[in-house]
């Protein structure tokens, strides 16, 4: 899969000893997810990052394959997606006592898109429709119509990256 964040507010899984799962670092480079024996690994979701006004950054991060030394094993992967089904804009929870104590973080990421939309007086996406616009619109990483410069992606700072445009948000997520 390209690179992306989840919809919802968490996604859990355990850690495996096959390696697939990449997570964009700081320096804006792929890393592989090291297996931890008994571990959880607990990716922030777009939810999670608005709801908490930008202080939890949801996890940028791609399904890869394994690297060489482990191409011809098998992989089983056990995913739990937690994400609302509800009808609320979203936004972040001010009575929250960490955003009255130290407000949003509007940095980067989703959040300081939906950031920008409400600061216009516009509409922002239901957590329903976040979910169901981000699931028929993600992108078959072997389709090479869309999976091109021009198309669905853009070359930034010599990277290419994977942007679209959900009901007024834009995402621009590293390929």
């Amino acid at each position: 899969m390209h690179g992306h964040t989840d919809f919802g507010l968490t996604t859990l899984l355990f850690s495996v000893p096959i390696s697939c799962l990449q997570i964009w670092g700081r320096d804006e480079k792929w890393y592989y997810v090291p297996y931890k024996p008994g571990a959880l690994v607990i990716n922030i979701g777009d939810t999670l990052e608005i709801v908490s006004g930008g202080h939890f950054k949801a996890t940028r991060h791609r399904v890869y394959k394994p690297p060489v030394d482990q191409l011809d094993q098998e992989r089983l992967s056990l995913v739990l997606f937690n994400s609302s089904l509800g009808d609320l804009r979203m936004g972040p929870a001010t009575s929250s006592p960490l955003i009255q104590r130290e407000g949003c973080i509007e940095e980067q990421g989703v959040y300081k898109e939906f950031k920008n939309l409400t600061s216009q007086g516009k509409l922002v996406p239901t957590n329903k429709q976040w979910r169901e616009i981000q699931i028929a619109t993600a992108t078959d990483p072997t389709d090479q119509v869309r999976n091109s410069v021009g198309a669905d992606q853009v070359l930034i700072d010599g990277k290419i990256m994977h942007q679209r445009e959900y009901m007024g948000v834009k995402v621009v997520l590293p390929v």
